[in-house]
């Protein structure tokens, strides 16, 4: 299997009655289907931290290598799908497929956090032993929702700000680094883009 960390940028809708997070699930499902030994989903109003050191992601995903998801705790709800590291087993392509088809879930398509509040549902019923076979992490270890707070977290999710205030926030907090330096950065997490 390839390892690989996956960016990308959709520009068109996959699911039309879904708002906002609704690329993600069917991204992952596509991306489950590939030969990849793990995908990492990240919203797009976060970013990575580049001055933190650069073998994190790989320690977190050792250390929790008998784990299908990694979820970063939240501070409002049990966790936050916004980022979510998913190993490529049959396990979490059926979660992830159970997600998406629901019908229970159909009436929440329209709602801003659906795929997070229905992934919760399904974690407190613990459809197919996903407790057994995910982990939630210490807030702060995966993610934080403000860059001065948490310094050490892999990335800032900035899920409360409007789509200016993250532009701003993200473009800012890439300033100091050059071109040079986000290639290096995409080589030492062995970034592809599909």
């Amino acid at each position: 299997m390839k390892r690989a960390v996956i960016f990308i940028l959709l520009n068109n809708r996959i699911l039309k009655t879904v708002i906002l997070l609704g690329n993600g699930l069917p991204m992952i499902i596509d991306l489950l289907k590939k030969d990849y030994e793990y995908v990492i989903y990240i919203d797009a109003d976060a970013f990575f931290r580049l001055n933190n050191d650069k073998t994190k992601l790989d320690k977190i995903i050792k250390k929790n290598k008998n784990k299908d998801i990694i979820f970063s705790q939240d501070l409002s709800q049990l966790f936050n799908t916004g980022f979510m590291i998913i190993k490529n087993t049959r396990f979490a392509r059926n979660f992830f497929w159970k997600l998406m088809i629901n019908q229970e879930f159909k009436p929440k398509y329209k709602e801003k956090t659906w795929e997070q509040d229905c992934t919760i549902q399904l974690y407190n019923e613990n459809y197919l032993g996903v407790k057994e076979k995910s982990i939630i992490l210490d807030y702060g270890i995966l993610q934080t929702y403000d860059e001065k707070d948490n310094l050490k977290s892999l990335i800032v999710h900035y899920e409360k700000k409007t789509t200016k205030q993250r532009f701003e926030k993200i473009i800012s907090a890439y300033k100091d680094f050059n071109d040079l330096d986000l290639l290096r950065f995409a080589d030492i997490f062995k970034v592809f883009y599909v």
